[in-house]
């Protein structure tokens, strides 16, 4: 069996090494209550790059990510993303994110009804 890596899987390691080294260049001080605000702005920024960052493939999964309160860490938004697409490939065989049909269309297609 072929391990396939996602495009989506792709994109989330680039962003993560990217912001790995905004974190190594950038040094926030961890002795005021700025730096506190900061690093929650921070997060909420790379949360919203992330799923801004999604092509229009994953604009459901975006969707429903944004709906949910509190909005889910990076981490969190990346294993729903990951996990929707998994359900996507299960139901209908080859997963492509530009692919705009719905996965009851495409079972529908399948079984001639």
């Amino acid at each position: 069996m072929t391990h396939v890596v996602s495009s989506v899987s792709i994109y989330y390691s680039k962003m993560k090494d990217l912001w790995d080294e905004v974190d190594y260049i950038m040094t926030i001080p961890s002795y005021c209550d700025k730096s506190k605000d900061f690093v929650t702005h921070l997060r909420r920024q790379r949360r919203f790059q992330f799923l801004m960052g999604l092509n229009d493939g994953y604009c459901q999964s975006r969707r429903q990510i944004l709906m949910i309160s509190p909005i889910p860490s990076v981490k969190q938004a990346y294993a729903l993303v990951v996990q929707g697409e998994s359900q996507k490939l299960v139901a209908g065989g080859a997963y492509n994110p530009n692919d705009h049909m719905e996965p009851t269309a495409l079972f529908t297609g399948r079984n001639g009804l």
